[in-house]
C-alpha cells in the first residue's frame, strides 16, 4: 500500500479544499471554523493515524465483533475527537454527517489518482475501513456518556467560550489604533474604542459591541479606495489619506484586508489606521526647508530649479510660453559694510515682498543666493515681460518714498522669454536673463555711492 501512503502524503492541500468543498456545498460550513489553518489540521489529524495503518498493514483494517474498540488506535482517534467536539455544542449527526464527506475526500482523491481498478477498489476499502472504526469509537464514547455529564460539560465549555470572547473583546477595544470591520455592502459592523471616540465622540469602551449605536451605518467619509476594493478581488491593500476625525483633520496610513473566511459565513473587511500626522507635518516642514530660503520665505535655488523644470515641461505640451526674469539687489555690499548686516537682511525682505506683490501666486519666486532674485512667470506673452518689469519698479519706487529708511533700494532686472515652440534649457534662460541684468546694472554703477554717513542733512543715498 506504499502508493496509497504516499498518495495521501503528498496531497495534504488537495485534501483541505476538497473536503471543505463538501462542506460548502451541504452547508456543514455554517457551524465550522473560519480559517484555513483549522481544516488543514483535521486533514492532518485523520491523514497520520491512516497512514500509520497503511504503513503498518497491507489489508484493510476489517471489523470484529470481539473487537475492543476502547483500545482499538483508530477507534481511539474517535474517542477523542468525540470529546473534542462534544464540548464545543456539536451533535452526534452533525458529526457524524461531517466526517462522511471527509471519508468521500480521500476517496475522491483514490479515485482521481490513476490506479489500476483492483488496486483502486483495494484502497477505497482500506479507506472506508479507518473511517468505520473512526466512526465507531466516536459513538461509543458518545454513548457512554450520560445526559447530566453532557450538560454540564457543555456549561463548562460555554463559560471557556464566553471568557475567551470577553478575553478577545478586551484586546479589540484596546487597541490603540482605530479599527473598523466593515460589510461587504460597505456597511459599519463593529468598530473598537479608539475609532469610536475619534470619529464619533463615544468615549465608552465597548458601547458599539453591547448596544446600538454607530454601526450598519455608512463611514463617516467616502474613501474612494474602500469602495474600489470592497468591489474588487485583491486581499490587502494600503494608502495615505487625510481623515476628518473630532480632533480635527489627520492624516492616516489606511491598511485593508479581507475577511479570512474560508467557509463563507463571514464577508467585508477589516480596516485599520495608524495616525501618522505628526510624521507627515515633520516630513512637509523638511521638505519645506529644503526648497525655501529661510531669511525670505521665498523659494531658494533648488526649489526654483526643481519646480522651473517641471513647469518647463507643462510649457511645452501646453504650449504657453513663460519669461525668466532675472533681479538683482544693487549695493547690497554697500549696505552689509555701511549700515550692518541686519540692515542688509531687511533689503533682502523688502525686494522680496515687492517681488511677491508684483508676480502672480502661480509664479515661480525664487531668492537663488546673496544678492540674486529670479521668477519665472508662466503662461504669458514675450511683449508682457515690461508690464512686469514696470510694475516691479514701481513698487520699490513706493517703498523708497516711506519715511524713517536708512537707504533707498535699487534693483536691476533682465527677462529672457522662453518660446513652448523653441525651448531652451533652463541654464540657457538663466545665463541670458542674467546677462541682461548685468548691462543694466553697469550702465547704474558709476551713480552708486561709495559712502555714506547718517545726518538730519543728508539725503538718501541711491544704492
Amino acid at each position: 500500500m506504499q502508493r496509497l501512503y504516499n498518495l495521501i502524503n503528498t496531497h495534504e492541500d488537495w485534501l483541505m479544499n476538497r473536503v471543505l468543498h463538501h462542506a460548502r456545498l451541504h452547508n456543514y460550513t455554517k457551524y465550522t471554523s473560519t480559517l484555513a489553518e483549522a481544516w488543514r489540521a483535521s486533514i492532518q489529524g485523520l491523514s497520520e493515524p491512516l497512514m500509520r495503518v497503511i504503513k503498518e498493514s497491507n489489508e484493510p483494517p476489517e471489523l470484529s465483533p470481539d473487537d475492543n474498540f476502547i483500545t482499538d488506535p483508530i477507534a481511539s482517534f474517535g474517542i477523542t475527537e468525540a470529546q473534542r467536539h462534544r464540548s464545543r455544542g456539536v451533535t452526534l449527526s452533525m458529526f457524524i454527517g461531517l466526517m462522511k464527506y471527509y471519508k468521500q475526500s480521500y476517496i475522491d482523491l483514490v479515485t482521481q489518482a490513476g490506479f489500476s481498478k483492483i488496486y483502486e477498489e483495494n484502497c477505497r476499502l482500506f479507506i472506508e475501513r479507518f473511517f468505520d472504526r473512526v466512526e465507531i469509537g466516536f459513538t461509543v464514547e458518545w454513548s457512554a456518556l450520560s445526559e447530566n455529564k453532557k450538560i454540564k460539560e457543555l456549561q463548562t465549555s460555554n463559560r471557556t467560550m464566553t471568557n475567551e470572547k470577553n478575553k478577545y473583546l478586551t484586546i479589540f477595544e484596546s487597541t490603540p489604533n482605530p479599527v473598523i470591520f466593515l460589510s461587504k455592502d460597505n456597511v459599519i459592523d463593529n468598530m473598537n474604542h479608539a475609532a469610536a471616540a475619534l470619529f464619533y465622540g463615544i468615549e465608552t469602551p465597548g458601547s458599539t459591541y453591547y448596544a446600538v449605536g454607530v454601526t450598519q451605518v455608512a463611514l463617516p467619509w467616502k474613501i474612494d479606495e474602500v469602495t474600489a476594493f470592497i468591489s474588487g478581488n485583491q486581499m490587502e491593500y494600503a494608502f495615505e489619506r487625510a481623515l476628518e476625525t473630532n480632533k480635527g483633520a489627520r492624516h492616516f496610513q489606511v491598511k485593508l484586508k479581507r475577511m479570512l473566511d474560508v467557509s463563507q459565513k463571514f464577508s467585508g473587511i477589516s480596516l485599520i489606521l495608524n495616525d501618522i500626522t505628526e510624521s507627515k507635518q515633520l516630513e512637509d516642514r523638511l521638505s519645506t526647508m529644503s526648497i525655501t530660503d529661510e531669511l525670505t520665505g521665498l523659494y531658494n535655488r533648488r526649489g526654483f530649479i526643481t519646480l522651473s523644470q517641471q513647469q518647463m515641461a507643462v510649457s511645452r505640451r501646453t504650449k504657453k510660453g513663460m519669461i525668466l526674469f532675472f533681479v538683482d539687489l544693487d549695493g547690497l555690499k554697500w549696505i552689509n559694510d555701511n549700515l550692518g548686516h541686519e540692515e542688509g537682511d531687511k533689503a533682502l525682505i523688502e525686494a522680496a515682498s515687492a517681488l511677491k506683490d508684483t508676480f502672480r501666486a502661480s509664479d515661480i519666486i525664487a531668492r537663488l543666493g546673496g544678492d540674486e532674485f529670479a521668477t519665472l512667470a508662466i503662461d504669458i506673452t514675450e511683449k508682457d515681460s515690461e508690464i512686469f518689469t514696470v510694475r516691479l519698479q514701481s513698487l520699490i519706487g513706493t517703498r523708497n518714498k516711506q519715511k524713517n529708511r536708512s537707504c533707498r533700494l535699487s534693483i536691476s532686472v533682465g527677462a529672457s522669454y522662453y518660446d513652448p515652440e523653441n525651448p531652451r534649457s533652463l541654464d540657457e534662460l538663466l545665463l541670458n536673463a542674467d546677462q541682461l541684468m548685468y548691462n543694466q546694472k553697469q550702465k547704474k554703477k558709476g551713480m552708486l555711492p561709495q559712502e555714506f554717513s547718517l545726518s538730519n542733512n543728508n539725503p538718501l543715498p541711491s544704492i
